[in-house]
């Protein structure tokens, strides 16, 4: 999950908690438990955001569960499984069904609250643009493994076997186009090391090239 995404969607999200509040300071720092504000986009605002928020203050498993419906049911998910294609040096190519998170709310989704991952599938985050990239595992419950790419799709870092739920910001160190989350220990399995390269339209290329 990208941390900047959250941030951005905690700052943006001030407006309508005006119009949305919680029920009570009480019910705020119950629901702080597992779902944080900053963990996903705003509620809606009126009758039906504040019935939201007031059943999100009851337990931290109600309000998680509620934080993953409100995410589904209102589009802040990732777009529908694509090919992608990891070069490693040897010759090797190792596909992937992935989705890609292209919004501030998908990118700021993530992976939260999956219970596993299928082999052979991830999440590639696109931010449109290089810049240097700062993901978390917060409310991430599968160990993952966090690849960065330029805008050529070539790999400048491995962040390996990231731990679930982990506060702990995990950066690029350097200007990159996107970041492939896989299972912990694929990078290690199929042998991905920096220098490797990603093929999939966000660089302008495909499996089929």
């Amino acid at each position: 999950m990208s941390a900047r995404s959250v941030r951005a969607m905690k700052a943006g999200g001030a407006r309508s908690r005006r119009t949305a509040p919680l029920a009570s300071a009480a019910a705020r720092r119950r629901a702080s438990g597992k779902f944080p504000p900053a963990s996903a986009p705003p509620l809606p605002s009126g009758r039906f955001g504040r019935a939201l928020a007031m059943k999100a203050g009851k337990t931290g498993r109600r309000a998680a569960a509620l934080a993953a419906a409100w995410l589904v049911s209102f589009g802040a998910g990732a777009a529908g499984a694509e090919p992608l294609c990891l070069d490693v040096r040897g010759g090797a190519v190792h596909r992937y069904e992935v989705e890609v998170a292209a919004t501030p709310h998908a990118r700021a989704q993530g992976l939260m609250f999956r219970r596993s991952l299928a082999p052979g599938s991830g999440m590639l985050f696109d931010f449109g643009r290089d810049e240097v990239a700062r993901m978390w595992m917060k409310n991430t419950f599968i160990p993952l493994d966090m690849v960065f790419a330029d805008r050529r799709g070539v790999v400048r870092g491995i962040a390996r076997n990231a731990r679930p739920r982990s506060l702990d910001t995990i950066s690029s160190r350097v200007p990159v186009r996107a970041v492939l989350e896989i299972s912990g220990g694929e990078a290690e399995r199929i042998g991905l090391v920096p220098g490797d390269r990603m093929r999939h339209p966000v660089f302008g290329t495909a499996c089929g090239d």
